[in-house]
């Protein structure tokens, strides 16, 4: 193979991982020729010994290497591929969510949020969840999380109107959120099997 091969410029789809290793064998070699001139007893009382820990640090990055395996490794490629892609699809959909959450959020703090307490039995519950836009988003995060409609429930037969919302905002929020996030991850899965 040969330094000259090694290190090709042009048809070498290797090059990148090649610098990668080289640089990881410097360091490496040039860690154990320091550790030669300066003994360990030394370095633990240095105050300037952070090129020592740099090198050490950048010896770790061996860890990498194991990546170019995953490229000869069809099933696991495509997994690490999926993997990737759904910290994308995360992302988009994290993004989704947030706007579906404040559109949500304004919604409730207009219709319950600012209940007079004088007239609706459930006025204190409504501030408290539903008070601002905040509060709300958080609210509506934690019955998009984990349904529970449990502190709701008296609030709930007295007021229709959020059991529709409730229910649909479950459905769309919380199902509907995650089976796109898993459909996401699966079509690029696909995609990139084919």
């Amino acid at each position: 193979y040969g330094c000259s091969k090694f290190f090709q410029l042009r048809d070498n789809s290797e090059l990148s991982w090649n610098v990668l290793d080289f640089c990881i064998v410097v360091a490496g070699i040039f860690n154990e020729i320091a550790n030669l001139f300066v003994d360990d007893s030394a370095f633990k009382e240095a105050t300037d010994s952070t090129l020592f820990r740099v090198v050490r640090i950048v010896r770790m990055l061996r860890v990498l290497r194991i990546i170019r395996i995953v490229r000869f490794l069809k099933q696991l490629y495509l997994l690490a591929y999926g993997f990737v892609e759904g910290t994308m699809a995360v992302f988009w959909v994290t993004a989704l969510a947030s706007g579906l959450l404040y559109v949500c959020s304004i919604v409730l703090v207009r219709a319950y949020g600012h209940s007079n307490p004088e007239i609706a039995e459930d006025a204190d519950l409504f501030h408290q969840k539903f008070g601002t836009i905040p509060k709300t988003m958080f609210a509506l995060f934690e019955l998009a999380s984990a349904p529970d409609l449990d502190p709701y429930r008296a609030s709930l037969d007295r007021n229709p109107g959020l059991v529709i919302f409730m229910v649909f905002f479950i459905i769309f929020g919380s199902c509907g959120i995650n089976g796109l996030l898993v459909a996401l991850i699966n079509e690029s899965i696909l995609e990139k099997n084919q």
